[in-house]
């Protein structure tokens, strides 16, 4: 096949928005559609392969898997063992458990349904997972497993069914992913392979239309390239990867691949030798970037820097230089390695990574690489174990008559209502209430402020639940204590991890049409309800048990309590005074300001958590070995259960 320069180009173009991206550089929106151009670029040249090889009758299924190999296999098992040497060094119990796992399932060529199973790839828990982009390299594989003896099949027809039946797989795949993204889940649509093989099946139809059609005067190939920047600089933040919308940026690869120009802008561009050199180290500086990032968000403590970041992806470049000439080179070499070695060294890297990957998670993470690591508090769930099943969301709506109430038999004489702050608080309630013989009815739902009068961003039914929960509390006449709580500051400013050791002062968009009023009156709206339904339970009898903004760790307690490293012994995290003073109190001026405004009543009992967790510096992330958070704002149920039996 005619080598052509502008097709590394594009991995360029494709390969350097996904690194700033997950740099959280700002300047592409849609850094991530450059998974996407990738998937096209393979269904192109995978196909256009196949096809010659078909047309010459030198196809050999074993060939086809040996190219395979030297392509993929060295650079990745090279990546491999450096990130699961700085995994052994750097990482926790529970973070070296969980990336045994997913060592494991690289190996097996199914690492995007582990990640499926385990994570959402755009939460900030994603970030630290130094594998999380195999996903990728794993519907690829799953897509040579099938595709090339499917072909082999189908070509003994002719072209025009063969290209016939691939536009149909595109559109049902294409169908399929819109499918899973509004009526099941989008983690689905975003992992799947069947709801990626669409991007596939465009770059093998581009494989087979390229020739058989001419560009038009209105030179195609600049439109397909301006397309694709637009996509991947102006991709609108608010919508959900993905959607209807990535056929945009596929359809301008199409448009790139099929009509080469040397004449065009586009191809002047993406033939410049800049970014073909970059083309030519796409793939091992793709490997490269995520375990380096993901390792600077582990052990920092807050979020990275753009400076810390700016390091980061120049080691990511070098270490892709050195790949690239080190390993994926030579090994491309059949008078080096013949394909003998080749398929040996597969097998014999195979068997070695996952049987690292099996005993790193039998033996737990290898917990005593660390010494006195027995003496910090258990790393299992410290969350209330009522969450998995007590817990709403937009995926698990709960009706508020169908609520969980519990301990079982006492008298349902006390709610919980609010978000995900309130469960564990809940929880620990009902241990007190336990003794009372009385019983709590549970209410929360995840990521959904008190949106009495709005729609809340990205919580399809949030107001829905407020409304009808609230109406619940009202009418019934047996609750006579509701504890109310939500993590404020979060919907007003955002997360806070991304600008400290700053604050963020910026409103954050937590109206669906916020667009529509200002920043000022948006904390306004937001105010407003929450004092509504505050009135509202107190008018209806009920007395209202207030929970205060819970402050928040800069790392999550995870990797706070562990050593930077097994040469280590003082933990990341400073332990006695992990929030300061100063921060919480800069962090939730606003709502504290207007909480402590609230009128003294004998209906409305405040539960200051600050006061009762911390002191004149700052608030602890361990109190007498037991850790007061299961992440990084949310309390465990001992961190709760030290908040209540102050109060009561």
């Amino acid at each position: 096949m005619r080598y052509r320069g502008d097709i590394d180009g594009l991995r360029a173009v494709a390969v350097l928005p996904v690194v700033f991206f997950h740099a959280d550089f700002g300047f592409f929106n849609g850094g991530y559609l450059g998974v996407d151009v990738f998937f096209v670029i393979s269904g192109f040249l995978i196909t256009k392969i196949l096809i010659s090889e078909f047309e010459k009758e030198t196809f050999s299924i074993q060939s086809f898997y040996e190219r395979r190999a030297r392509r993929i296999l060295p650079a990745l098992f090279f990546v491999l063992a450096i990130t699961t040497i700085l995994s052994v060094v750097f990482m926790n119990p529970v973070q070296l458990k969980n990336y045994s796992q997913s060592l494991v399932s690289v190996l097996l060529f199914i690492s995007n349904l582990f990640f499926y199973f385990e994570i959402d790839y755009f939460s900030s828990a994603a970030e630290e997972m130094p594998l999380l982009h195999t996903w990728s390299l794993a519907i690829e594989e799953q897509f040579y497993l099938i595709f090339p003896p499917l072909m082999f099949a189908l070509f003994k027809f002719n072209r025009h069914t063969v290209l016939s039946l691939l536009l149909i797989t595109a559109l049902v795949s294409y169908a399929i992913m819109l499918a899973l993204g509004e009526f099941y889940n989008q983690s689905s649509s975003f992992y799947w392979p069947v709801a990626r093989a669409w991007e596939l099946a465009a770059g093998a139809v581009c494989a087979l239309l390229i020739g058989k059609i001419k560009p038009n005067k209105w030179c195609l190939n600049n439109v397909g390239f301006i397309l694709l920047l637009i996509s991947l600089i102006f991709w609108p933040k608010e919508i959900v990867h993905p959607n209807g919308l990535v056929m945009l940026p596929v359809l301008a690869t199409c448009f790139i691949i099929l009509f080469p120009n040397e004449n065009t802008l586009s191809n002047k561009v993406l033939t410049n030798r800049i970014l073909v050199s970059i083309g030519l180290i796409s793939y091992s500086l793709y490997l490269w970037h995520q375990p380096i990032f993901a390792f600077f968000r582990m052990k920092t403590v807050g979020h990275p820097s753009h400076l810390i970041f700016t390091l980061a992806i120049l080691l990511s470049f070098l270490c892709a230089y050195v790949s690239y000439k080190l390993v994926e080179t030579p090994f491309r070499d059949r008078r080096r390695f013949s394909k003998e070695t080749i398929f040996k060294f597969s097998l014999v890297g195979g068997v070695c990574f996952i049987s690292a990957g099996l005993f790193g998670h039998f033996s737990e993470g290898l917990p005593e690489r660390y010494h006195g690591y027995e003496s910090y508090a258990s790393d299992g769930p410290s969350y209330s174990p009522m969450r998995d099943s007590c817990h709403s969301s937009d995926n698990m709506y709960i009706k508020p008559s169908n609520s969980c109430t519990y301990p079982d038999g006492g008298n349902v004489s006390w709610a919980a209502f609010g978000d995900s702050h309130i469960v564990e608080l809940s929880y620990a309630m009902s241990k007190i209430l336990n003794e009372r013989e009385q019983s709590i009815s549970h209410h929360s739902y995840s990521g959904c402020p008190p949106a009495l009068t709005y729609q809340a961003s990205y919580r399809k039914r949030c107001n829905e639940w407020i409304n009808s929960t609230l109406s619940y509390l009202e009418q019934n006449e047996n609750i006579k204590n509701v504890l109310i709580g939500f993590r404020y500051s979060f919907y007003l400013y955002g997360e806070h991890m991304p600008d400290y050791p700053n604050v963020p002062v910026k409103i954050n968009n937590f109206i669906a049409d916020q667009s529509k009023i200002s920043s000022e009156d948006a904390l306004e709206v937001f105010w407003g309800d929450l004092e509504t339904i505050i009135k509202r339970l107190i008018k209806s009898g009920k007395k209202v048990w207030l929970v205060y903004p819970i402050p928040e760790l800069p790392m999550d307690i995870s990797k706070g309590v562990h050593p930077f490293s097994i040469f280590n012994d003082e933990t990341v995290l400073n332990l006695k005074v992990a929030t300061t003073k100063s921060y919480f109190l800069k962090r939730h001026e606003y709502i504290l300001k207007k909480l402590n405004a609230f009128e003294k009543q004998a209906s409305l009992i405040p539960i200051n958590v600050y006061e009762e967790l911390c002191n004149q510096e700052g608030c602890p992330a361990i109190i007498d070995n037991e850790k007061l958070y299961f992440d990084y704002n949310h309390l465990s149920v001992s961190g709760a259960e030290f908040v209540l039996k102050e109060v009561f």
